[in-house]
């Protein structure tokens, strides 16, 4: 009997050793031991986040209101719209001693559109109406006095019109012309362009200085959008390419509808009457002004900017 088992177990042990080779396992002689490969742990990824948006810029800009600036300002007419040119040339002296730099309303808005920085102690002079005055009298004392900056579409650098990489001296300023009108008072479109090729802006008051609250439709289009691309054409006949991107209302008259159709096509500042400096925070086709009258003093005048 002991024979037999001993035989049996013979069997068993060489009948399990020929599946386990079978299988690819190697014989063992007193144990077969089988071991297992845990599986591979793997890291959990999280996927990549995008970066916060930017945090948006805040900014301050005086944007000065001239109308008219003459030697001839008579003391019996509108002192909001008349400043001597006496005054006038006390007030950027003073100006420029404090360190203020002028830019223009296109490139300011441009730079608040890139989320750029618009550099401290800066002011807009924007001049209303396109007066023959503009260049007769105010463009000459503009260039007498500070420097200015011109924003390039990412960074803000010293104004270099002859690109011999000098800073050119002189203010600049943002002149509102009424496209349409073109009178023994008025600047010409070849003034315009003279104005514009020494880095001034030359930008959108109307075809013919209406009141928006009054002209809707294709009327206020034709006022507002048409008198920017005609502007736009005539500047680029005497060898300017700009793109009209501020309107300033006239009379300081706004209205929903004319906010909407700047929007539209892709203004980035429009200018009122209303009191005040123009900061981050504010509708920017709706931005208030510092408004200069005859008489004030230079030190009015720069106490009125902040500065």
């Amino acid at each position: 009997m002991r024979a037999l088992r001993s035989l049996r177990s013979v069997v068993v042990a060489a009948a399990a050793t020929v599946i386990l080779v079978g299988l690819g396992a190697a014989p063992a002689s007193a144990a077969t031991r089988i071991s297992v490969t845990p599986a591979p742990v793997h890291s959990r990824r999280w996927p990549a986040q995008p970066a916060p948006p930017a945090r948006a810029i805040t900014w301050r800009v005086p944007i000065a209101m001239y109308h008219i600036v003459t030697p001839l300002a008579p003391d019996t007419t509108n002192t909001d719209l008349f400043v001597r040119t006496s005054e006038f040339d006390a007030q950027l002296k003073l100006a420029a001693a404090k360190g203020i730099r002028t830019i223009t309303a296109h490139d300011m808005g441009a730079s608040i559109a890139a989320n750029v920085a618009i550099p401290a102690k800066t002011m807009v002079l924007s001049f209303d109406d396109g007066r023959l005055e503009s260049i007769k009298y105010a463009w000459p004392i503009m260039q007498e006095y500070g420097s200015s900056l011109v924003f390039t579409g990412t960074k803000w650098i010293a104004r270099d019109v002859n690109h011999d990489g000098r800073a050119d001296p002189g203010y600049i300023g943002t002149f509102y012309v009424i496209v349409g009108r073109h009178n023994s008072d008025s600047l010409s479109f070849d003034q315009e362009a003279t104005l514009a090729k020494a880095g001034n802006e030359i930008a959108n008051h109307t075809n013919s200085h209406v009141d928006v609250r009054m002209y809707h439709g294709a009327a206020l289009t034709a006022q507002v959008t048409t008198a920017g691309h005609t502007l736009e054409t005539e500047m680029a006949k005497r060898g300017v390419t700009t793109t009209v991107t501020t309107f300033a209302y006239p009379y300081g008259y706004t209205s929903t509808e004319a906010v909407n159709l700047l929007t539209a096509n892709g203004y980035t500042i429009a200018v009122s009457t209303v009191e005040g400096i123009a900061h981050s925070g504010q509708n920017l086709l709706l931005l208030p002004r510092v408004r200069v009258s005859r008489g004030q003093t230079a030190a009015k005048f720069v106490a009125s900017l902040g500065y």
